[in-house]
């Protein structure tokens, strides 16, 4: 996984206070979170941010992300392109 201070600098763009956005990037509570959710078969993640835990969801999982934030709902949106026209 890209570091997310990376992703955010070539997107140009800053974490939005009002959303008290701060972005996932520990692996180990990636992998806990995905655990405690593993045998559900819809998920509606709400604030995805960058796609850390999407990224483990999207292919074993109905997914639903609701991003608020346009830059990052628009980068989402291009970022799992592919695997939606898989679908």
């Amino acid at each position: 996984m890209e570091h997310p201070a990376k992703i955010i600098k070539k997107l140009n763009i800053a974490p939005l206070k009002k959303f008290g956005q701060n972005f996932l990037m520990n692996t180990g509570a990636i992998q806990n979170i995905i655990e405690y959710i593993k045998d559900e078969k819809k998920i509606l993640e709400i604030g995805p941010g960058l796609g850390a835990i999407s990224d483990m969801l999207i292919n074993h999982h109905k997914l639903i992300l609701c991003e608020k934030d346009r830059a990052l709902s628009k980068f989402l949106v291009e970022k799992y392109k592919e695997t939606l026209k898989s679908r």
